[in-house]
């Protein structure tokens, strides 16, 4: 075998060990920080940012919070960013054994009708499962209820298109408050998609 041969020899080994050697480190890594995340709970919010709507006479809000691993009951402390005059905040939130959900509730008493409130909520990122959220932003407000006072024509500015609307008028509230219901979704429904519910 010529000395070319056998020094290619050599070097494909070493590249192969150096290879080897890299794919064990991150296998360990990976396999470690899984197993943290699953001693830890797992848990994440369902999202980073979300809007809220109650009806008026609602006294009590909820967000949730979701686990991977249902083995046990388990408490993790949370902090939250809000204003005192409006929210008292629990310091923590807990499992049950075997559910992979739990809520965080808050009094909406002390809420005024058509404000939104700004709640963050977190907890350690270390804590967070795979992909999930450690934290969210959840903007909380009671409404009006919204009764119907007819229609009205409306033209759009940008599509140039006119039809008759619905209007609605808030009940209770003083000065008297109105608002068009979603009057894009009748001239452009193609663009527009239809609103969402909120919780009652």
């Amino acid at each position: 075998m010529s000395y070319m041969k056998k020094f290619n020899i050599y070097i494909g080994l070493i590249c192969s060990l150096f290879l080897l050697s890299i794919a064990a480190c991150d296998t360990e890594n990976t396999g470690a920080q899984y197993e943290d995340n699953n001693e830890n709970g797992s848990v994440s919010f369902l999202w980073e940012t979300s809007s809220v709507e109650y009806l008026p006479d609602a006294t009590v809000g909820s967000i949730d919070v979701i686990r991977a691993n249902t083995n046990g009951a388990l408490e993790i402390p949370i902090t939250a960013t809000y204003d005192e005059e409006f929210f008292t905040l629990p310091a923590s939130v807990k499992f049950e054994d075997g559910s992979g959900k739990a809520s965080i509730s808050f009094s909406l008493e002390k809420l005024e009708l058509g404000v939104t409130y700004p709640i963050m909520f977190a907890f350690d990122s270390l804590k967070v499962s795979p992909h999930g959220y450690y934290k969210t932003t959840v903007n909380v407000m009671k409404d009006y209820v919204w009764k119907s006072a007819g229609k009205v024509s409306f033209e759009s500015s940008w599509a140039g298109t006119t039809a008759d609307v619905p209007i609605e008028y808030a009940e209770g509230a003083n000065p008297a408050l109105y608002r068009l219901n979603s009057p894009y979704n009748i001239l452009e429904p193609d663009y527009c998609p239809k609103e969402i519910g909120r919780a009652s």
